[in-house]
This record gives C-alpha cells, sequence and structure tokens, in this order.
C-alpha cells in the first residue's frame, strides 16, 4: 500500500511541474520496493529519483540515493556496476552521521569481496564490525562478522573463519529479538566442524539473514 501511494504521489507531482518531490516520492519508493525484495525495481525506481531531482537543493536526499543505489546493486551482485557508481561518486558520500559512514564500509567490503579483492574487503568488513559494535548496532555487526568470516574462508584461514561465526552465535543469543537467526548460525559452526563450511555457504547464510531481517520491516533498518 505504501509503495502504491509513493507511486501515485510521484505521478501527481510530476504532473503538478514539481520535478523534486516528485523524485524524492520515487526514491522513497525504491527503498520500500527493495524491502519488499524487488531489487531491480528499486534500481529502476532510484534512477528514475535521481534523474528528477535538485541535488544543489537537498544534497542529503541525493546521498541517500547514491547509498541505496549502491545497496540494492550489491544485492543483484552486480559488483562491476556498484565499484563505477562507488567510484564517480566517492566526493558526495561524506556522512555527518558515523553509523552511516560504518554501514557504508560495509556495502564497500560487499564490492571488494565481489571484485575478488579479498584483503581490501577483510580490511572494510573490520572496519565497519569494530565501529557498530562499538556503538551498540549488535545485530549489523554480528552480520558483518559472518561477512568476515566468508573472506577469511575464502583465504584459507578457516580457524579464524569459525571465530567470528561464533563471535555472531554469541551476539544473537545474547538478544531475544535476535534467536531466529541462531539455526542458521550453528548450523555454520557444524558445517566447520565437518570441514564442510565454504566461503558460498556462508555468503548463502548471510543472503539469508538478511532476508528474514527485510521481512521484518522498514523500521528496524533505519
Amino acid at each position: 500500500m505504501a509503495r502504491h501511494r509513493l507511486s501515485s504521489l510521484s505521478s501527481l507531482y510530476l504532473d503538478m511541474g514539481k520535478t523534486h518531490l516528485s523524485g524524492r516520492a520515487a526514491i522513497i519508493q525504491a527503498l520500500y520496493t527493495f524491502y519488499n525484495g524487488e531489487a531491480e525495481r528499486a534500481v529502476a525506481f532510484n534512477e528514475k529519483g535521481v534523474g528528477l531531482i535538485d541535488r544543489q537543493r537537498d544534497p542529503a536526499l541525493f546521498l541517500l540515493a547514491v547509498h541505496n543505489h549502491l545497496l540494492f546493486l550489491v544485492d543483484l551482485k552486480l559488483y562491476p556496476k556498484a565499484n563505477r557508481i562507488l567510484f564517480d561518486n566517492r566526493q558526495n558520500l561524506i556522512y555527518k552521521n558515523r553509523i552511516n559512514a560504518l554501514r557504508l564500509r560495509g556495502v564497500e567490503g560487499r564490492i571488494s569481496y565481489g571484485l575478488g579483492n579479498l584483503v581490501s574487503a577483510e580490511v572494510a568488513f573490520r572496519e565497519a564490525k569494530d565501529g557498530l559494535a562499538e556503538a551498540g548496532m549488535s545485530f549489523h555487526a554480528a552480520l558483518l562478522s559472518l561477512e568476515l568470516a566468508m573472506v577469511l574462508r575464502s583465504q584459507e584461514r578457516p580457524d579464524e573463519a569459525l571465530q567470528e561465526v561464533v563471535a555472531a552465535r554469541e551476539i544473537f543469543l545474547s538478544f531475544e529479538i535476535y534467536r531466529e537467526y541462531l539455526g542458521s548460525v550453528i548450523f555454520l559452526e557444524v558445517s566447520f566442524s565437518r570441514g564442510e563450511a565454504t566461503a558460498e555457504l556462508i555468503e548463502a547464510t548471510v543472503a539469508q539473514i538478511n532476508r528474514k531481517w527485510l521481512q521484518v520491516g522498514p523500521q528496524r533498518m533505519l
């Protein structure tokens, strides 16, 4: 219902000649579309919105749109395209909010991993994980522990990777609201004990947890 109303609002503003407000509605529509598991459509809505907004009038909105665009492309595993957008907009990605800057660092880690730049990915994931843990963002820190484990396993460092999986399990165990993710992480631990854990398996687990998290609703993500 929210996405339908945002679409109508965007069209209404466009008919009134208020292109910036139309673009803003499209950008918000893109985010809700992503929450609904439709990353490809989210990319299209976001591109439409960016083409309509006045970047000078609302630079924070443009910053949000670029950040979200990177998030959508990473979800689609379009890493080269995400890397180009990151490079082209680096000067615009300056956050006053440290949490958002750390989240972007995590997205950078995913881009680096997708491009096979494992050292850069490891550095980005460690920085984001430590920063978010320090800020009390426990769920995001746990997820980054798993992503770091994915990189470490790709580097043939299984013992270190297992340590990160255990760290994620401890976080999910400590908070009642995260208990639903425990089964996925325990499955990873068992896979390590059997010598069957791969980077691909860890990546699939991260994707599964992310999907569950998104299904809870946008309020948790903001």
